[in-house]
């Protein structure tokens, strides 16, 4: 039997399976049960028949941060004639894209109020403009059904796959962001990413949250978010590495391109707009212009539509003529 002491990982003195020379030895733990090979009774060639399973070496090593790193590559339970049966990537993937994409947020707004998101404000299926039409519960209830299907394509992808779970959340974005279900449009992408890093690296829901906490106290909130995000990838690669880094690289580059390229084109398309979008997540109010009818001097033309004391100020300007007497 092969278990992990206090000490690390231990092996009885008889493994329970030989195959082309390798000992297979039985290992459990509160995580999974499984097989792993041991050392070649025949020198280091490595056997056709196991190319995925880490020698027990491998095995002895610590654990990293990441948990069932121990036991990547070791067979399913039930010993080396049974494998472990996980789905293709592309279906991971268009299944994680495929939950994305279900605008829960909008189905609560219209069976609530009967109102469709894309109508409301700057027409972005959001959290914002439902609380603005139907109140905190159906709020609370689309966020946790946004972060939920955040959580399906890494949860999918397992986590000895890391790579396919960056790309499955960075698909489960995507499909929020432009929904197939509303013609294209689709919210920000922030709950969902919430989800997503749960499974994937924790501490990136974490800085994503404090962004947005952040924002919120300063009034400011698509700057804190924006902020957020761009220490996102940072810190998720400190902690978990190159396997973070992509996860943080496929949640952001959706997020951030939503941002600029909004649910509609700006009023006025130029640099400026853009840019104002990827800081602060909405459109530059127009400036004030002089009043309809003004002229260069501030003053008003005939016909427009001027102030009384304009209007008084004109009519002293202009020449009197007397009537005779």
């Amino acid at each position: 039997m092969f278990v992990r002491g206090p000490r690390g990982p231990r092996r009885s003195e008889r493994p329970r399976h030989v195959i082309d020379g390798y000992e297979l030895f039985r290992i459990r733990s509160s995580q999974r049960t499984g097989w792993c090979r041991g050392t070649p009774r025949d020198g280091p060639r490595l056997p056709a028949g196991l190319p995925a399973l880490p020698t027990l070496a491998d095995a002895a090593r610590p654990t990293s941060r990441r948990r069932g790193d121990l036991f990547q590559g070791c067979l399913s339970r039930g010993g080396p004639s049974r494998a472990r049966r996980r789905l293709p990537g592309p279906v991971v993937v268009a299944l994680a894209w495929l939950a994305g994409s279900v605008p829960f947020s909008n189905i609560a707004a219209h069976r609530r109020a009967q109102v469709d998101l894309r109508d409301v404000g700057n027409g972005t299926v959001s959290g914002t403009a439902l609380h603005e039409v139907a109140g905190f519960g159906p709020l609370a209830a689309a966020g946790l059904c946004d972060v939920a299907k955040g959580t399906v394509g890494p949860v999918l992808a397992g986590g000895d796959r890391p790579m396919l779970g960056a790309m499955a959340a960075s698909a489960g974005i995507v499909g929020h962001n432009w929904s197939p279900w509303l013609r294209g449009a689709g919210g920000r992408g922030l709950s969902v990413a919430f989800g997503a890093f749960l499974p994937l690296a924790w501490p990136g829901t974490v800085v994503l949250a404090l962004g947005l906490a952040l924002g919120r106290l300063a009034r400011r909130s698509g700057l804190g978010s924006f902020l957020g995000a761009v220490a996102l990838v940072p810190v998720v690669a400190r902690t978990h590495g190159r396997a973070g880094a992509a996860a943080g690289v496929g949640v952001v580059t959706p997020l951030l391109a939503k941002r600029v390229a909004g649910n509609r084109p700006p009023a006025r398309p130029t640099v400026g707009a853009y840019a104002h979008r990827l800081l602060f997540d909405n459109d530059a109010e127009p400036a004030a212009g002089p009043p309809p009818g003004a002229g260069r001097s501030g003053t008003a033309v005939a016909g427009g539509s001027e102030p009384a004391v304009e209007r008084g100020r004109s009519r002293r300007l202009l020449p009197t003529v007397r009537s005779p007497r």
